[in-house]
């Protein structure tokens, strides 16, 4: 691990930002200034997390998931879930026993995928993209949604 380091994540509605702050002041924005959508597209073999996820959703929207920062710790029936059921139906569905929200993927089977493990595979691709950046593996990254 390279000392020093502290990867500083804001997880949007919309878009994730990654800085890194490397040893005394260098600080980089993973995915620029912008950050990166907070998308997650589901293939038959493949996962695409971030810009490749939002160029899948004009042909595969069946299988991509986004917005999810709305939908955490909350019961599907709740009212935040409900509103994005709106536009989301019928890829959201509830998951018994929990009554947790969950997303129903064609391209994996059906299989059904809950909105925290959207919210890991994410962070788990930024923290890949953090590794790559200073060219070293990292113990822990921690985010924190407001």
């Amino acid at each position: 691990m390279v000392s020093g380091v502290v990867v500083s994540l804001d997880f949007g509605l919309t878009r994730i930002r990654a800085t890194i702050n490397a040893g005394g002041g260098s600080v980089t924005a993973l995915g620029g200034d912008d950050g990166i959508p907070a998308v997650v597209g589901f293939g038959s073999q493949q996962l695409t997390v971030g810009a490749g996820a939002v160029q899948q959703w004009a042909i595969n929207s069946a299988n991509t998931v986004s917005g999810v920062k709305a939908l955490l710790g909350f019961a599907f029936d709740a009212p935040p879930a409900v509103k994005e059921k709106q536009w989301r139906s019928p890829m959201m569905k509830r998951s018994e026993p929990s009554g947790r929200t969950v997303f129903s993927l064609q391209a994996r089977g059906g299989r059904e995928v809950f909105v925290e493990e959207v919210c890991s595979l994410m962070f788990r691709e930024l923290r890949k993209r953090a590794e790559f950046h200073v060219q070293s593996s990292m113990d822990a990254m921690l985010a924190v949604p407001s």
